[in-house]
């Protein structure tokens, strides 16, 4: 079984006018010829224990630069020389490790089959899912059938706590209520962290035996990254101190998709902390961006203090509008921490968010386009509204009560179909989700 690491980012460099070198090889077609050499490399000397892909340095040579996806590969090639044997004691010394601390809270006999059989397809490098298939079984063909009860009220354990600044300790944590999950997506689970915490221990591993001054956290960066794991995002460590056990502790988190990359000390090699101190603020203001925009449309769409002299587009009272949405997002723990990593205040981003909202939508749109989401069961929200507003396709005018509407209709970043209607000032008066019917509908009447 191959795993992908993540690809290390170096900032590109120049490369010499030298004949010996690759510089002159700009020709595309030559370029995919060395990607090609360079990977059957890689594949010797990984023999099945860590795969290093090329195919993003290659995309982006295409685009960009040849001068950088040069120093990507021979970045790679740096950390990944002579490091079979090693990881292979690395990998063997986590595995129990890690997947014994993942089925904790099972029977002990149940907890022994478990493992043998995570512990089998990590030494014989199966895919995970085919490990997770086999988990699944196991479990179903116990007593637990279907669904699988955890009732650990009352138990504590240990956790890593994380600060916004990126500072690690451990804590004490109390189990406060019970859980059920389903047998399928508890083996998923199982199963895809033990196997990720390995091979980022494996990495790490990598990156020590190979000179490297330590490594770095990368967080993945959407909507549902942990805010505590963005506080993490590109901060680098040091082996065997502390703060480097803790966060390859953060990473055998369920579910985490974080991934270890290397760090040299080295300008020429590393990106600048200032750069990551910016993507770590870019991808909180991110989050705050799509909870306050819902928090804030919420307040909206049930305000009552709307005008009954213009009941189509009323004055909203800002300090009432802002107290509104204060009360749920000021106390909110997860809000306060991303504000903290932005650097931002609860009320900057409720300011920002209600002036996204009156430029965008009237009042009635709020509330319309509110209520379709709650009818849709929130497969989709403001955000995905406003992107559609931006992308969608003009089908045509529609006559409705409230007025003459342009209508939109697209997808939302996950492929939901929404419809919406513009008026004349360029606000959206209502929008709703559209399936294949509505649409064909909508296209009939918008001729």
């Amino acid at each position: 079984m191959f795993f992908r690491t993540q690809f290390l980012r170096r900032k590109p460099i120049e490369i010499r006018n030298n004949p010996s070198n690759f510089a002159a090889e700009t020709d595309r077609e030559k370029l995919l010829r060395l990607k090609e050499k360079i990977q059957n490399r890689i594949d010797a000397l990984v023999n099945n224990i860590l795969f290093v892909t090329l195919e993003p340095a290659m995309t982006k040579a295409a685009e960009d630069s040849i001068n950088t996806a040069l120093r990507e590969v021979i970045t790679q090639r740096r950390v990944t020389e002579g490091m079979r044997p090693e990881v292979k004691k690395i990998v063997d010394a986590a595995r129990e490790k890690i997947a014994a601390k993942q089925i904790a809270g099972l029977t002990d006999s149940l907890t022994a089959g478990v493992f043998g059989i995570i512990d089998s397809g990590l030494s014989h490098n199966i895919r995970y899912e085919r490990v997770a298939e086999d988990v699944y079984r196991y479990l179903e063909s116990s007593k637990y059938g279907n669904l699988i009860h955890f009732n650990n009220v009352g138990n504590t354990y240990e956790a890593v706590r994380i600060s916004p600044d990126g500072k690690l300790s451990l804590e004490t944590k109390v189990i406060r209520r019970p859980m059920t999950l389903s047998v399928k997506a508890y083996a998923a689970t199982l199963t895809r962290t033990a196997v990720k915490g390995v091979t980022s221990a494996a990495q790490v591993e990598t990156y020590r035996v190979n000179n490297c001054a330590g490594w770095v956290y990368n967080c993945v960066s959407d909507e549902r990254s942990r805010p505590t794991h963005i506080a993490l995002h590109g901060r680098h460590f040091v082996y065997g101190t502390e703060e480097s056990d803790l966060a390859l502790r953060v990473m055998q988190d369920y579910n985490c998709r974080c991934r270890p990359s290397a760090w040299f000390n080295d300008p020429e090699l590393d990106t600048p902390e200032a750069v990551y101190e910016q993507e770590r603020q870019d991808r909180a203001n991110s989050a705050l961006h799509t909870q306050y925009l819902s928090e804030c449309a919420k307040a909206v769409a049930n305000n009552p203090l709307k005008s009954k002299a213009t009941k189509m587009n009323p004055t909203l009272n800002p300090e009432q509008l802002n107290a509104l949405v204060s009360r749920r997002t000021g106390s909110n723990s997860d809000l306060d921490f991303l504000r903290k990593i932005a650097k931002v205040s609860d009320e900057e981003c409720i300011s920002k968010e209600i002036a996204l909202l009156k430029k965008n939508f009237t009042h009635q749109g709020v509330q319309h386009s509110y209520k379709h989401i709650i009818d849709a069961k929130n497969q989709y929200n403001f955000e995905d509204i406003l992107y559609v507003k931006n992308n969608g396709e003009y089908i045509g005018i529609a006559n409705r009560p409230d007025g003459i509407s342009k209508v939109y209709l697209g997808k939302s970043i996950t492929g939901i179909p929404i419809a919406i209607y513009i008026q004349d000032d360029g606000r959206i008066g209502t929008s709703h989700f559209c399936g294949v019917k509505c649409e064909r509908e909508l296209r009939r009447r918008c001729k």
